[in-house]
């Protein structure tokens, strides 16, 4: 109801000032929907309760519908967003496009509150039996010390960013369990100073012949 509402009231003619409270009010209603979500699914994560669905879907849509999701929160004078799709990626495939959506939502997420200058890569490729997902930022980067504990609940590599963007420290969480219960990896890389790369390689069943895709710059 209330993002409904001011979905609508961004629809009508308005004054820049009324316009940016309004955005405001806008990414706020979202932020405070997917804490929500997350803590939803992370019950039903721990209960084993959550169930995938098996249907067909396009990589390539997918992944374009995340980056513009979060296009509006990237500083585009300063950090580039661009898609990378690999060609041999299947144009259909089985799976639950819905939690793999959240998971690739999360990997960016992360990156795009991090990544102040540089760019920011969203990366499918074909691997063997699936699909590999990149998300790779030039961001301040991960201490080594860090890593391992990057995917555990409430986790957070720097408190900091709780209070600046708020946050439960359970979406990379999700995304490992989830990844886990397509029968799927995800880990990281990082280099202090350099950036970092959050991967994921998820089984997926192909339903159509390979199609020839390119990369997308998102301004």
């Amino acid at each position: 109801g209330v993002i409904g509402n001011l979905d609508l009231l961004s629809s009508n003619q308005l004054d820049p000032e009324t316009r940016a409270l309004i955005s405001n009010a806008q990414r706020a209603a979202h932020v405070l929907l997917t804490l929500l979500n997350q803590v939803l699914d992370f019950t039903r994560l721990e209960a084993g309760k959550l169930e995938l669905e098996h249907i067909a879907f396009s990589i390539e849509t997918l992944v374009d519908d995340v980056a513009q999701t979060l296009s509006g929160l990237v500083d585009h004078s300063r950090v580039a967003l661009v898609v990378d799709l690999y060609s041999g990626l299947p144009d259909k495939v089985i799976g639950d496009p819905t939690r793999l959506r959240q998971v690739v939502l999360n990997l960016l997420g992360n990156a795009v509150k991090f990544t102040r200058r540089g760019h920011i890569l969203v990366r499918a490729m074909p691997i063997q039996d699936g699909v590999r997902f990149e998300v790779r930022d030039t961001g301040p980067g991960i201490a080594r010390e860090h890593l391992s504990k990057l995917f555990q609940p409430f986790v957070q590599e720097d408190s900091s960013t709780t209070r600046q963007f708020g946050g439960t420290g359970l979406g990379l969480s999700i995304s490992r369990e989830l990844v886990e219960l397509m029968h799927g990896r995800i880990g990281v890389e990082s280099t202090p100073g350099e950036g970092s790369v959050f991967w994921a390689e998820i089984p997926l069943e192909s339903s159509a012949p390979p199609g020839v895709l390119a990369a997308n710059i998102f301004e």
